[in-house]
């Protein structure tokens, strides 16, 4: 589609936080998510697509810039999380979308453009004129629109045994939304990576998947009330915990820890299991537990989280080729050759 028919559209914060309670966004495009990651050479955009003068969608993420001084505003790149909310929950809208950002990406002088597909289920084409490598990737997701009877009836005999196996020990459920937390469900997340790399998984095993997250950026979502840290254990001791992505009715599951206990009490299922009582009773409809690794522990990760009834959904994302203007990459190419040359010379002053 022409750009005059569709145009994207930067705007600041405060108008941003108006169109967050217009429109029921992924909560990947929310404002506490994106303001949690902003450091240097890393700030939050947001962008309104206008199509027929009027809004046609909606995306936000991060503009990251380069560490060099001189390269920072002609070196940079957009990341999104996820995929742009389209109003008319169109396929070919979500395209066009796409297409009017990459548009905008080329007069702000960004290299390229990254879109993540977290909780975005939306298929998707720019077609063949763009430079745009699609991807394609599956999460596991619970529909909690039922009771908790309901809810209990899809889940499996064995995760059944799991969940009353740890109310037996006394394992309690608890929430904290205290930066401390993160210390325990970094540890578990620890035990679990030496757990994959003991059977011969990968060693780069790591369920997160996500760019940029870190303690810091943990402790932000968790101070501003974007995220919660969710924990089962008992004695004090906690053996299981979760952190939680949510806002009004939609929760993602971002990143989880058990200790070596807690697989024995059967912590995990019974964690999760609470998680889903949790949201039913307060009407959020979708529990979306994550995607799976891409090593040999696929199997089993994935046969645990249906095994609790959620439903595997393929998830929609890509990134762009170079969007700069011809003018602009010759300029950053100019940069570069000069740095290699500095490079070569000093090089050959030390040697000589």
């Amino acid at each position: 589609m022409k750009a005059s028919r569709c145009l994207a559209q930067i705007v600041d914060s405060s108008c941003w936080a108006g169109l967050e309670k217009e429109f029921n966004l992924n909560p990947f495009l929310s404002a506490s998510w994106l303001t949690a990651f902003a450091a240097e050479g890393r700030t939050p955009v947001y962008i309104v697509i206008y199509r027929g003068g009027r809004i046609g969608g909606l995306i936000a993420g991060l503009e990251v810039k380069s560490r060099r001084k001189l390269l920072k505003d002609i070196s940079k790149v957009y990341y999104f999380f996820s995929g742009p909310f389209a109003v008319d929950h169109d396929e070919a809208q979500v395209g066009e979308c796409i297409k009017s950002v990459l548009e905008l990406g080329a007069r702000e002088w960004v290299q390229r453009a990254y879109f993540r597909s977290y909780a975005f289920h939306t298929d998707f084409s720019v077609g063949s004129a763009i430079c745009f490598r699609k991807r394609q990737r599956s999460e596991f997701v619970m529909d909690l629109r039922c009771s908790v009877d309901e809810a209990w009836r899809g889940i499996k005999k064995q995760r059944r045994k799991a969940i009353r196996k740890a109310e037996r020990a006394g394992l309690r459920f608890s929430e904290n939304s205290d930066p401390d937390a993160i210390n325990d469900l970094v540890k578990g997340f620890e035990f679990i990576k030496e757990r994959k790399r003991s059977k011969g998984h990968a060693v780069a095993y790591n369920p997160i998947y996500m760019d940029f997250i870190d303690r810091r950026v943990m402790a932000n979502l968790l101070r501003s009330n974007a995220a919660r840290i969710y924990q089962i254990g008992c004695g004090g001791e906690t053996l299981c915990s979760s952190l939680v992505l949510q806002n009004e009715g939609y929760a993602y599951q971002l990143f989880f820890g058990s200790r070596e206990k807690g697989y024995e009490l059967g912590a995990p299922a019974a964690l999760k299991w609470e998680l889903m009582k949790k949201c039913i009773g307060c009407e959020v409809g979708c529990l979306n537990f994550g995607g799976v690794p891409s090593d040999a522990s696929a199997a089993g990760i994935r046969q645990f989280k249906e095994s609790l009834g959620a439903e595997e959904k393929l998830c929609f994302g890509g990134e762009s080729g170079r969007i700069q203007g011809r003018l602009r990459y010759c300029l950053y190419r100019s940069y570069i050759k000069g740095m290699q040359w500095r490079c070569r010379m000093r090089r050959g002053k030390e040697g000589g």
